[in-house]
């Protein structure tokens, strides 16, 4: 299938999910006294709202009064998962079906596992917030997606990988970017293009706002996969142990993932994608953007995009970063 052929929907589901009156927009962070931080387990009771500190991962799970889990704050991350109006992504061309109530959004600073007055405004907002989410900002680039301009920039659309690695955020643009002293020009040749790591900086970092860097740089999204995973902002909640990881019941919607594909390198990380969550027929799927389709896809063009099983990406699944 050609990387043209290739078209991807984004569905809106009215769902039943119950984002209780809950003071939603209503919070400010100056209503709640310094004594309602969450150092007891019980959030502030002007919102009514319950919050559990639990391990594996440390995190602090946010619930309403009927137990509905409204978020996940992961201690040293920043990705917040969120409930809210289910979405469904599908793939023409496949029986990919992604449906998910799960929204991922940036705090401003990495959580530190005390749930305050300012985490529960944030999440107040957040919860009532529809623009596009992390998600919704990844699948802007997939085949078919439409161009997406802002100040005359052409900031999303349908992205292709490029002729060889090599296509980062401002390849895409066609801008320069400065990184302190240096300066990174763009490739012409690299226009509209994105390879992996690349699109994760371009949704991470250019959409979202998260630090960039080209190497190494404490708490900054650096240019390569291996980097990315070893010194990315976040919490590492898989290391690389050189073989297929099996475990998937604390990934969340948002996390990198990170593979080992090529032969030709050793046992090093050489892709980098974003989990999106279960597939309809309960696969654990990962958007990125690959050469053989052409650039970011959930779709199963070169190995099927799933981290569970026995495919090409499933048993070259190795680690997990939470940004």
């Amino acid at each position: 299938m050609s990387h043209r052929s290739r078209r991807l929907r984004v569905v809106p589901i009215v769902a039943g999910i119950a984002l209780l009156a809950a003071g939603f927009g209503d919070v400010s962070a100056a209503s709640l006294s310094s004594s309602d931080r969450d150092s007891a387990g019980t959030a502030p009771a002007a919102v009514g709202w319950v919050t559990t500190r639990t391990g594996g991962p440390a995190r602090t799970e946010v619930r309403d009064a009927a137990g509905t889990l409204l978020a996940e704050l992961t201690d040293g991350a920043r990705t917040v998962t969120l409930a809210g109006p289910a979405r469904s992504w599908t793939e023409a061309g496949t029986a990919i079906d992604i449906r998910t109530d799960r929204w991922v959004r940036l705090l401003p600073a990495p959580y530190d596992g005390i749930f305050d007055a300012a985490d529960t405004a944030w999440v107040a907002a957040a919860l009532g917030d529809r623009s596009p989410d992390i998600l919704a900002v990844a699948f802007q680039y997939v085949s078919g997606a439409p161009p997406l301009s802002a100040a005359g920039l052409v900031i999303a659309g349908d992205a292709r990988y490029g002729d060889a690695a090599g296509a980062d955020f401002n390849d895409f643009l066609g801008v320069a970017w400065t990184y302190g002293s240096s300066i990174d020009a763009p490739e012409p040749a690299e226009l509209r293009s994105l390879d992996c790591s690349g699109f994760v900086r371009m949704v991470l970092g250019y959409r979202f706002g998260m630090r960039m860097s080209i190497g190494a740089s404490a708490g900054a999204l650096p240019r390569r996969a291996f980097e990315q995973l070893a010194s990315g902002p976040g919490r590492l909640m898989v290391a690389n142990s050189g073989r297929q990881l099996k475990s998937y019941k604390n990934l969340r919607a948002g996390d990198l993932v990170f593979f080992d594909a090529s032969t030709v390198d050793g046992t090093a990380i050489d892709h980098v994608g974003i989990y999106v969550g279960r597939d309809a027929q309960g696969h654990h799927r990962f958007i990125s953007s690959r050469q053989k389709a052409d650039g970011p896809t959930v779709g199963d063009v070169g190995g099927k995009s799933v981290l569970d099983g026995s495919g090409y990406w499933a048993l070259a699944f190795r680690a997990v970063r939470r940004p």
